[in-house]
């Protein structure tokens, strides 16, 4: 270990500027020419300001159910809390429900309205810090196909396409739309 230096009569192991990832089980062990080594154990653990490594929606549609996950890390585990705008939200209120575990927190909003839609800010707190991410809760996209507009462009569009086999329905499907 680059950061760690044992002392000189061998009794102690100093980590200098120890991270999370060297967290876990060191073992010590002792021995001399009289007896077998004695061996003991020590869990290290590393505690740290919590993070928010994914946080992740879809688009959902009024009157079905949306879904935002968030997963975090920190030590100790964060807590997690939820906002929309500068709302804080609970579960039970409004059709939205929250799910916390030890890594993650999902916010589910069930028969979702208008009034859903917008963005939503995940915030995981511990005794080191807080940190949070914010993500928006969309409606389906109206685009289809890359166009917008009447129901006539779309009419046109699938009336091309029955027609591609033919050049003079092509040209008169493209007049006609130009008019």
């Amino acid at each position: 270990m680059e950061n760690a230096k044992p002392f000189e009569n061998g009794q102690y192991l100093d980590i200098y500027g120890i991270t999370r990832d060297q967290a876990g089980e060191y073992e010590c062990s002792a021995e001399n020419d009289v007896s077998f080594p004695d061996v003991k154990k020590v869990k290290i653990v590393v505690n740290f300001a919590p993070t928010i490594q994914e946080i992740k929606s879809g688009t959902v549609a009024p009157g079905r159910s949306g879904l935002i996950r968030c997963e975090g890390a920190g030590v100790p585990p964060p807590a997690f809390e939820w906002y929309k705008g500068e709302k804080k939200l609970f579960s039970g209120q409004q059709g939205i429900i929250i799910q916390n575990f030890s890594t993650r927190s999902i916010l589910t909003v069930t028969n979702v309205t208008q009034e859903h839609f917008g963005n939503y800010t995940c915030v995981a707190v511990n005794k080191l810090g807080t940190t949070n991410a914010s993500l928006p809760l969309n409606p389906p996209s109206t685009a289809q196909y890359g166009i917008t507009g009447s129901a006539d462009v779309l009419f046109s569009c699938w009336y091309l396409v029955l027609t591609l086999s033919s050049f003079t329905s092509i040209f008169y499907l493209k007049n006609a739309i130009l008019q």
